[in-house]
Order: structure tokens, then C-alpha cells, then sequence
């Protein structure tokens, strides 16, 4: 088996990964969800730390950035100052 991280053992990986195979399939929907959860608020966080003063609408406008582009964002949510400031 190829290493999914050059800092876990094998004996490790092997373990984590029977334990996945072992995992009924809405444990593991449940472990994506928080991981997805958990990325979002980490950008939202380096969002804050790079543009501090933004509302929460603002937030959520440069995490669409983030995830969409900027051209599909501004055709979702249209013309927006916080969009037009990012230039």
C-alpha cells in the first residue's frame, strides 16, 4: 500500500484504513461533512485575518470567491463593493 503521509507508519496507515473499510457508509458522510465544515471556517478565518472589518455578507462573497472564481461569482451574486474592492 502506498503511504498517504510520510509521517504515519505503516502500521498505522494499516489500521486507519481497515477502520475506514469498517465504517458503515453514514459515519463516513458524517466524517466529510465536519471536514467540510471545519475547511470552511478555516477560510473563513483567513479571510477575517486578510480583510478584518468585513460583515459576514462579505465573508461569505470571498469565500465564493475562493471556491467558484471570480467571474462565477459575480455572475451568481452580481455587482458587489466588496467584490469590486478585490479587483
Amino acid at each position: 500500500m502506498r503511504p498517504l503521509s510520510p509521517d504515519t507508519s505503516p502500521d498505522a496507515q494499516r489500521i486507519l484504513v481497515e477502520r475506514w473499510r469498517r465504517m458503515p457508509a453514514w459515519e463516513k458522510a458524517q466524517l466529510v461533512n465536519l471536514l467540510a465544515r471545519d475547511c470552511e471556517r478555516l477560510a473563513i478565518a483567513g479571510i477575517r485575518s486578510q480583510s478584518p472589518g468585513l460583515d459576514a455578507r462579505g465573508e461569505r462573497l470571498l469565500l465564493a470567491v475562493r471556491r467558484l472564481g471570480r467571474e462565477l461569482t459575480l455572475r451568481a451574486f452580481g455587482d458587489d463593493p466588496v467584490l469590486e474592492r478585490r479587483g
